[in-house]
């Protein structure tokens, strides 16, 4: 059975766009608990900013 285009762009979507929606989720508790820590502080170093940036990855 031969695949059309349209059957390969529906199964694309299908995946692409749950990925696409959690890497928002992602970043959304990302950025909120980065702004619950850095509110909590008094003083930042590089050390901290550093190691805030270290879950991106």
């Amino acid at each position: 059975m031969a695949t059309t285009t349209h059957t390969v762009r529906r199964r694309v979507a299908a995946v692409v766009s749950p990925t696409y929606v959690l890497s928002f989720v992602y970043i959304g508790i990302y950025w909120n608990n980065h702004h619950h820590i850095f509110q909590a502080t008094e003083n930042i170093n590089d050390a901290v900013l550093w190691a805030n940036f270290h879950p991106l990855f």
